[in-house]
């Protein structure tokens, strides 16, 4: 019988009414974890898996949809910004920054992609949204007023292997 082993990469996309104008998205952290699996022959194997944080400028009468067109924002952000480099430029600096550019636009890029395909929506367990409660009673947050009812947390497989 084969034993089915997996990391999980999950994003947590909180509405938040409260942030300032100029910020359609915060990340607030990534958290790290490992799987544990147990083999037939009794060893263990750790899978990595990672849920990133993000609080995500939202309205009230629609948080899911106005999320993604927070998210659609930040991408158009980061296109913007790339269309100011000249192909031309190739010094280190330049290519470091059109680098982080490009990685920032594909993050949100991705967000976007699964925040509109059902298929990544999933339901966090009890323990998660119990520490996210906790972590977002904090008045730094409190004044932001995230949404803890009508977030997307969105989670898929990273890494897959049968033995």
């Amino acid at each position: 019988m084969k034993q089915q082993l997996y990391g999980i990469q999950a994003s947590f996309l909180v509405p938040t009414y409260n942030l300032p104008d100029d910020e359609l998205s915060r990340y607030i952290v990534t958290q790290k974890y490992q799987l544990e699996f147990t083999t037939t022959t009794g060893s263990r194997i750790y899978k990595p898996g990672a849920i990133d944080v993000w609080l995500v400028a939202a309205k009230k009468d629609n948080p899911t949809q106005s999320m993604i067109e927070s998210l659609r924002g930040e991408e158009e952000i980061y296109t913007n910004e790339l269309k100011k480099f000249s192909p031309d430029d190739e010094s280190e600096e330049t290519k470091k920054k059109i680098a982080k550019l490009q990685h920032g636009k594909a993050v949100f890029a991705n967000l976007i992609s699964q925040a509109e395909d059902p298929v990544w929506h999933k339901k966090p367990d009890e323990e998660f949204l119990q520490i996210a409660r906790n972590n977002f009673a904090n008045h730094e947050f409190v004044v932001l007023k995230p949404d803890l009812k009508n977030y997307l947390y969105l989670a898929g497989f990273i890494d897959y292997e049968e033995r």
